[in-house]
């Protein structure tokens, strides 16, 4: 005798319940997942505007002045297209005075892009240093005060960088009490007497996570992913520091930077107020050494495991032929524009109103493997900035025939680049490739015994294969049954609820047939698993059987090797008898032994092919862009 209808019903309302437990804790997952917040810190002038970021010398009462431009034009195009979660917010330091001199088209920009207009500090208003890098933390912490941040974590980036992928907390590692930036080795002003001047109080850290161990500071920058409440802890002590090791007269030499000159202010001194601030305040760092390069830079087999999310145009970078002694077949450094008007419609003159000049077609390209990987990440910021452009373009000029080409150009260069793509493989190299074995010179024994191992292992590697196979196809469906099963169950949730509502007991007969649906459904999904579970052991014993030929393989070799040793050992004792028998003498000769092997002639040590020391902007750990 069946179940009956009320006890049915009581299953349905049972896994109903079951079912709305698991909806609402996805739910709450999905609530629960960390939110972002980008900003990008900018000056108010024209370079500014297509890159948000870039940096030109001007001299004012006498004293060289670094100013930024207006580049987040880009920044703020590869924001949308990566669909990177989150708000994004423009940090502005202006005064009323420059923001009265910009065009009017760049001043009208503020409002297609949220933007948070900070004091401008570049001159101070209580040291009078001359010094645009205060700005970055004096905007962060104007924007902390006056805004209330609702997403958890804080994302500032440069504004001369292009976002190639979506930047997620949780996939960096960042949590409260641990942010995320570059690594910057040359910064050895953590672990000496600098440090030990400002940050005296900070107990040193004795890992090597992000510096030396003994640091009273992490060795970071470029970028920044910490928690909003780090942030509003660390803010006031990044300006204090900065402040500080820009006035300190011995920092010049003990910072790491090399261009740094005795008398003057120290240039990397908002790194330093940044690192010692976060240390201060508890704050220390996880390292991504991938998550940022630089075009141009060669890549590593870390780059093909975890590609940079963002590329940083900071610097003069190349793109060579694969010829050696090749000249460059393409340049670009940002400096070359101080002057560029990205918001000028038609008529233009490329490269300096409108448009950048369109790099090598990426299928032109004649390398391969890391060097393919390195020229198509060279290419892909002024692709990138000149599709920036032509989004802008079309939505705010009018029709022209130069704007039809050359924007047509620049969407042809970008879907290029996006097969190109799929033509970058990693060498085999360095993907693990084991040491090829040479075959036996004879063709006796040996060879018999190799050639029926061989199959043997070849006979069960294609079982394995088999057997995965069949494991896949009995996953999916295992996988197919479970849904199956979770759909009738919803419908016999469903009826249960209707029953209870109006029509209780015709709603149970469907409710009973759904769930006896819902029954045979997952005595399916069961029988699958069963099926992929068979399929996993019969994999487990393919795999044993090749280990099995293998070994009988290697003790095959051997055997037939020892028995090769034997037979001319034979041979030759024949020989000797036979020498001796006709009265002639054999005469052993003895050649000497070695009893050394030679060193290499080269004195100096090869570079670590394709690996990158560190983050900054040069092989010898310098911040180039200056």
């Amino acid at each position: 005798m069946g179940p009956s209808r009320s006890s049915l019903t009581f299953r349905c309302l049972r896994l109903a319940f079951w079912m709305l437990a698991v909806l609402r804790a996805h739910a709450r997952e999905e609530e629960d997942a960390p939110t972002v917040h980008t900003l990008i810190a900018t000056e108010c002038t024209r370079y500014f505007t297509w890159r948000v970021g870039g940096q030109r010398q001007e001299r004012q009462a006498g004293i060289p002045v670094m100013l930024h431009g207006p580049w987040h034009t880009r920044m703020v195009y590869s924001f949308k297209k990566v669909k990177q979660p989150g708000r994004m917010t423009r940090l502005m330091s202006c005064t009323q005075e420059r923001w009265e001199k910009l065009p009017e088209a760049d001043r009208a920009y503020i409002h297609e892009v949220p933007t948070h207009w900070a004091p401008s500090y570049s001159h101070h208003p209580r040291t009078g240093d001359w010094y645009t890098g205060i700005n970055k933390p004096v905007a962060m912490a104007d924007w902390l005060a006056k805004t209330e941040v609702q997403e958890d974590y804080v994302l500032l980036i440069d504004a001369d960088m292009i976002m190639r992928l979506p930047v997620l907390p949780h996939e960096l590692g960042a949590a409260p009490g641990t942010a995320v930036s570059g690594f910057f080795g040359y910064m050895i002003g953590v672990n000496n007497e600098l440090a030990l001047r400002h940050v005296p109080e900070v107990e040193p850290r004795w890992d090597e996570v992000a510096g030396p161990p003994g640091r009273r500071g992490d060795q970071v920058g470029g970028f920044t992913m910490m928690h909003r409440e780090d942030l509003r802890r660390v803010a006031p002590g990044w300006i204090k520091y900065s402040e500080d090791v820009r006035a300190d007269k011995l920092a010049w030499n003990q910072t790491g930077d090399v261009y740094a000159v005795e008398g003057e202010p120290v240039w990397i001194a908002e790194m330093y107020g940044y690192s010692f601030g976060c240390s201060k305040a508890g704050v220390w760092h996880i390292t991504d050494r991938t998550f940022q390069l630089y075009p141009g830079y060669e890549v590593s087999p870390e780059h093909f495991k975890s590609p940079p999310k963002v590329l940083h145009y900071g610097i003069l970078w190349n793109v060579t032929s694969s010829l050696p002694d090749a000249e460059p077949i393409y340049q670009f450094d940002k400096h070359w524009f101080e002057e560029f008007d990205a918001l000028a419609c038609p008529p233009w003159e490329i490269n300096k109103q409108g448009m950048f000049a369109h790099p090598p077609r990426p299928s032109q390209f004649n390398t391969t493997g890391y060097q393919l990987f390195r020229d198509l990440l060279a290419v892909q910021p002024v692709i990138a900035l000149n599709q920036a452009f032509c989004d802008r373009h079309r939505r705010n000029c009018p029709p022209s025939e130069q704007l039809n080409r050359e924007c047509s150009r620049a969407d042809a260069l970008a879907q290029e680049l996006e097969v190109a793509w799929a033509r970058v493989r990693q060498p085999a190299e360095q993907e693990g490739e084991g040491t090829k074995l040479q075959q036996p010179a004879d063709d006796g024994g040996r060879l018999v015994i190799i050639n029926a191992t061989a199959k043997a292992a070849q006979t069960a590697a294609e079982a394995a294969g088999a057997a995965a196979k069949a494991a896949i196809e009995a996953q999916r469906a295992a996988e197919a049954a479970a849904a199956q099963a979770a759909a009738h169950a919803h419908a016999a949730a469903t009826q249960a609820v209707v029953a209870q509502a109006s029509a209780a007991q015709t709603a149970a007969v469907h409710a009973s047939a759904h769930a006896r649906a819902a029954e045979q459904a997952a005595a399916r999904a069961a029988h699958a698993a069963g099926t992929l579970q068979a399929a996993a052991q019969a994999a487990g014993k393919a795999a044993e059987a090749a280990a099995q030929a293998s070994a009988a393989a290697a003790a095959g070799a051997a055997g037939a090797q020892a028995a090769a040793d034997q037979a001319l050992g034979v041979q030759a004792a024949a020989s000797r008898n036979a020498a001796a028998s006709e009265g002639i003498g054999v005469r052993r000769e003895l050649s000497p032994a070695r009893d050394s092997i030679s060193e290499a002639a080269s004195g100096q040590p090869q570079p670590d092919a394709g690996g990158v020391e560190d983050s900054s902007p040069n092989g010898k750990g310098q911040h180039s862009e200056l």
